[in-house]
């Protein structure tokens, strides 16, 4: 029974060798070799199929190179070897539940009438920490809807929001912010109004500056903006084993050092810290240095970037020159100087 049925699949897979070479339109086939491998491993040769009286469709000549140019293909096809942007939404209609009034969703926000409730969707998945937004409602002043509406919100308040209470009246629901953010309103793909609001990426800076201390000396920090977090590389092969110092940053946004204010300064570094962490900065704008912890031991210190797209700084640590007084003296004279400043 199986001699069968390999032998039937021969058959057919024959058949189609000679349908197919009928198709190429060759007035002629003066020698085609074929090999059919069935299950049981049995090599069936097609030494040569007879001419065929098929008029000729195609203008290849015999010999001519009939094969695809992969590069063709590809201009054809398109190239899909290329990232996209993970962020691309599909398009969803509107839910067959709301046909029963009238909606409309543009890029100035919802509207609509006929109904007694509406469901809305706030989208916040690319919102940053950092950015607010408020929904502003209009309607029948019986409507009724989470409150929380009237105050700022913020990436945590996605979700479902129901107006009821509309009684068929026109209503519209928008987003407004004062934030560098994005606001679209659409379908999703159950149907339902949805407003998305997305920050826009904010540009990466990562500078060194001069600042001016209390007792009048400069030191040098990193200035940035457009960061969650950087990394600061330091220094400290040229800093004496007796000598500490803590980092500092300045900004709006409550930065932190694991888990602890970086605002308020980090303390406890020495000749064996090699990096420190600076977090959630909210691409908030700031500026970050390195002052001595020990009133009797000074430092100063110097700021590289590294990389501007990685966030990372160096800052090199070592002792502040100290001395004030200079002596010198030979056989024939002594001089003393004494320095106003170290």
């Amino acid at each position: 029974m199986r001699k069968r049925r390999n032998w039937l699949k021969t058959s057919i897979a024959m058949l189609t060798l000679i349908a197919t070479v009928l198709e190429t339109g060759f007035s002629s086939v003066s020698t085609l070799a074929a090999e059919i491998t069935t299950e049981d491993g049995i090599v069936v040769n097609n030494d040569a199929i007879e001419d065929s009286n098929v008029e000729p469709t195609s203008d290849f000549s015999e010999g001519e190179d009939l094969s695809i140019d992969v590069e063709q293909q590809n201009d054809v096809e398109g190239d899909y070897s290329e990232d996209t942007d993970a962020r691309v939404e599909e398009t969803f209609g509107e839910s067959d539940e709301l046909r029963s009034g009238t909606l409309d969703v543009t890029d100035d926000g919802i509207t609509g009438s006929g109904y007694d409730e509406i469901s809305v969707y706030v989208n916040t998945e690319y919102l940053d920490n950092k950015d607010t937004f408020r929904i502003e409602f209009s309607g029948p002043m019986e409507a009724s809807y989470n409150p929380v509406i009237n105050d700022v919100l913020d990436k945590t308040n996605d979700g479902r929001y129901d107006f009821e209470n509309l009684e068929g009246s026109d209503f519209s629901v928008r987003a407004t912010s004062d934030d560098d953010v994005i606001l679209s309103y659409k379908y999703n793909e159950d149907g339902y109004p949805e407003i998305v609001i997305e920050s826009i990426e904010a540009e990466k800076v990562l500078e060194t500056k001069t600042l001016a201390s209390r007792d009048g000396n400069e030191i040098e920090a990193v200035s940035g903006e457009g960061f969650d977090s950087i990394t600061v590389l330091l220094d400290t092969e040229e800093l004496s084993d007796s000598a500490s110092f803590k980092l500092y940053v300045e900004s709006k946004a409550a930065a932190t050092v694991d888990g602890q204010s970086a605002i308020d300064g980090i303390g406890g570094l020495d000749k064996d810290s090699d990096q420190v962490i600076i977090e959630d900065l909210d691409e908030e704008s700031f500026v970050a240095y390195v002052v001595s912890d020990n009133d009797e031991i000074k430092i100063k210190s110097i700021v590289n970037i590294d990389s501007v797209e990685d966030g990372i700084a160096v800052i090199t640590v070592d002792n502040e020159d100290t001395k004030r007084v200079y002596e010198f003296e030979d056989s024939k004279i002594k001089v003393t100087a004494t320095l106003e400043k170290a």
